[in-house]
């Protein structure tokens, strides 16, 4: 009876959008239809009779063909994309991203426009937009291609708009966690991921950032202390649980802890200084930083904390 309700309510709704010829994606009310707003357009058009209609069917074509084989685009990048509404047309593109590194994709033009992120085979959307905006920020669950999709909603009465729309897409992307030590940069790794330790016994679990004794290390995520202690390997270290990304950080090696367990701490709070506690004691001075994602255990935590070069590269589509 509820279901039978609700669905009554979207239909009463999308009607009375289309009979008004107004947005039919703005009287979708999101509680009732928790869909991506693509989705929920496409549901509207759909209850109202207008997918089965030749300008529905299009743009529905259009939106499944951009998702196959899409051109591979640059990690950082600015783009003019042309849209021919007349046909009802989409745009996809391809990129690599890292696991860790945020995405940030924000499209610039005339009238809405949904932006939708995809698995590299565009069979399972990862993130959207939200509803009326054209700016979409997602942070990569794993190294993988992604595929991003522009497309604009018919125009009201659903016949073709003879323009061609041209949107500015630009694409930036940056790492999730701030820099663990102030001041330094990238440059300052030395030793990476995976590096063989102990004649090949072990593998390096993190990343090597080399500083004077002393330089404060901070918390790369807002999270809580769950261990603060000191072992023969990393020496002094200190776990961090950040709840945001979901993962927990290492510091090792410290010269000197600034926390406790239990304490709350927000992103930039020192929480120890750079040493070459354990079994560095042989080493400069530097911070051992891992990063440990459920089940996965020990990633890469160069992509969460060093962001890839930028491109000034433009394309047109």
């Amino acid at each position: 009876m509820k279901r039978a309700i609700v669905v009554g309510i979207l239909i009463l709704i999308a009607l009375t959008a289309w009979q008004s010829r107004t947005s039919l994606l703005r009287l979708v009310p999101t509680p009732l239809v928790p869909l991506p707003p693509h989705d929920q357009y496409a549901l509207a058009l759909s209850v109202t009779g207008v997918a089965a209609t030749d300008a529905g069917r299009a743009w529905t074509a259009a939106a499944e063909r951009a998702l196959v084989h899409p051109p591979e685009v640059p990690l950082q990048h600015e783009r003019d994309v042309a849209i021919a509404t007349a046909r009802h047309d989409a745009s996809a593109w391809r990129f690599q991203a890292r696991r860790g590194q945020r995405i940030t994709i924000e499209v610039s033009g005339t009238g809405e426009v949904f932006v939708d992120l995809f698995t590299n085979d565009g069979t399972a959307r990862v993130d959207s937009a939200p509803a009326h905006s054209t700016s979409l920020s997602y942070i990569a669950g794993n190294d993988e291609p992604l595929v991003a999709r522009v497309q604009a909603p018919l125009a009201v009465s659903g016949e073709p708009n003879p323009a061609t729309t041209t949107y500015r897409v630009t694409q930036r992307v940056e790492a999730s966690l701030l820099f663990p030590v102030p001041g330094r940069t990238g440059r300052a790794v030395q030793s990476g991921f995976g590096a063989g330790r102990d004649s090949g016994r072990r593998r390096h679990e993190g990343i090597d950032i080399f500083a004077a004794r002393g330089t404060p290390v901070v918390a790369a995520a807002d999270g809580w202390i769950t261990r603060q202690t000191s072992n023969r390997l990393g020496g002094n270290v200190v776990w961090l649980f950040a709840p945001g990304p979901r993962v927990s950080l290492y510091y090792a090696h410290l010269d000197a802890q600034a926390v406790r367990p239990g304490d709350r701490v927000d992103a930039g709070e020192v929480v120890g200084y750079v040493g070459n506690t354990g079994n560095a004691r042989t080493t400069a001075p530097h911070l051992h930083f891992g990063v440990y994602a459920p089940l996965d255990g020990a990633v890469d935590p160069l992509p969460y904390v060093v962001s890839p070069p930028l491109s000034a590269r433009a394309t047109r589509q």
